[in-house]
């Protein structure tokens, strides 16, 4: 413990030998605080009543202010032959606050037990918590993460959507490496939500914080909801229904199987999610049942294509093609495993001239390849080659069919360095 204060009075025997070694007696502390090590609640106020029996001390009775709340404890600490060997306290409070720990904040009762056996610090946390408002925070690290949509494949059933975000480092929890925990999370009937990867949903159900010694923290449990919005593109989708399963992703990556809708005029879409929130698969589905430029139309313009002006219908297959088909590069690597064929980028995209596709591998790190492929004849295939002099320098060469052919050398400098 840290930065301890207080008022403290005992009347203390010891009896025996050194072999059986007893105290006998009691004590009280008043108007006390102190702080665990590298961890920045304290608690305050700390009201506390003891006794000595045999080789422990018994923590009678405790009260204290912690986390916004006062609360109460009693237990045994452990003094076999006059050394410290662990304690066993058991805690409870009423409307705790509890700030956002492990992307999870809110404020409700909380009832555990806390233990540890020996001298070294290494506690076990086991418990339950049942808050009457609370806010799972999927997205602390949502601004470092760059959502795409992407188109797989076609099912009978409409477009099938991937959205990708590349991967967040969980933020370092110090002081908890030895700390195992095992915590129930029962959330209210209303007032719970789920925000992150443009979720935003309220959730009911229950969830439990699990973690091993050395281990991170995982997040499990299914909640359902029937109540939020999914956002992606800009385009607001109403949730329907569904269900958020944690199975102990680090960050939390729940498994989603949501059902959301958006009326637009007289066209109501539908998209069902399945999958990881980072990376779920949606596929598309309207009424009147319409084909995928136009659900995409209406999606984007509130339109079908058919009534978009002269610069929207430009836009939109612009924005199209990077709607079907940006950020294939997951699937097509994920089919072909990982050879020395398996491209470091995918993509289709739209130029002046029409759509090619592009396929991009890295030779060394100094050296990128990409082969276009034209996809309204044989006229756009091209092959370039960039190689990286260093961070300033680099030069590309291009060659195509009809013999064209060129070399380009490029300058680049940050003015920010």
């Amino acid at each position: 413990m840290e930065n301890i204060k207080g008022l403290a009075s005992w009347d203390v025997r010891l009896t025996g030998s050194p072999a059986t070694f007893r105290l006998e007696g009691g004590g009280t502390v008043t108007q006390a605080a102190f702080q665990w090590p590298n961890w920045g609640e304290r608690f305050e106020n700390m009201e506390l009543r003891w006794r000595a029996e045999g080789q422990s001390l018994v923590i009678e009775d405790a009260v204290f202010t912690l986390l916004g709340s006062r609360a109460r404890a009693h237990g045994e600490i452990r003094l076999p032959h006059g050394r410290f060997d662990g304690y066993t306290v058991h805690v409870s409070g009423e409307n705790v606050h509890f700030p956002e720990i492990f992307g999870i904040e809110g404020q409700g009762a909380a009832r555990g037990t806390i233990s540890q056996a020996g001298y070294a610090f290494a506690p076990d946390i086991v418990g339950e918590i049942s808050l009457t408002k609370a806010s799972i925070n999927l997205g602390e690290l949502e601004k470092d993460v760059a959502r795409q949509i992407r188109v797989v494949e076609e099912t009978g059933r409409g477009p099938v959507v991937l959205l990708g975000a590349r991967p967040a480092h969980p933020k370092k929890l110090e002081g908890f490496q030895k700390v195992a925990m095992k915590l129930e999370i029962r959330l209210p009937s209303r007032g719970a939500w789920v925000r992150g990867y443009g979720l935003q949903a309220e959730v009911q159900g229950s969830t439990a914080l699990h973690k091993t010694r050395g281990g991170p923290v995982q997040l499990l449990g299914t909640l359902s909801t029937d109540k939020g919005e999914y956002v992606f593109q800009g385009v607001r989708l109403k949730v329907v229904e569904g269900e958020l399963t944690f199975r102990g992703h680090t960050p939390p990556d729940p498994f989603l199987s949501l059902t959301c809708r958006k009326d637009v005029r007289d066209v109501s879409v539908t998209a069902s999610l399945s999958g990881q929130l980072s990376r779920p698969v949606l596929v598309f589905s309207s009424s009147p049942e319409m084909d995928q430029v136009d659900i995409v139309s209406v999606l984007l313009y509130g339109r079908p294509a058919k009534e978009l002006s002269a610069s929207q219908s430009r836009d939109l297959q612009d924005r199209g093609v990077q709607f079907v088909w940006a950020g294939t590069t997951p699937v097509v690597k994920s089919l072909l495993g990982k050879t020395p064929l398996s491209p470091d980028a995918v993509d289709i995209k739209g130029t002046e001239k029409g759509s090619v596709v592009e396929i991009g591998k890295y030779l060394t790190p100094d050296l990128y390849m990409t082969y276009q492929k034209g996809l309204e004849g044989d006229d756009k295939d091209e092959l370039r080659a960039e190689y990286r002099v260093n961070r300033y320098l680099s030069v590309e060469s291009q060659v195509g069919r009809d013999d064209r052919a060129g070399v380009d050398v490029f300058f680049r400098y940050d003015f920010g360095d």
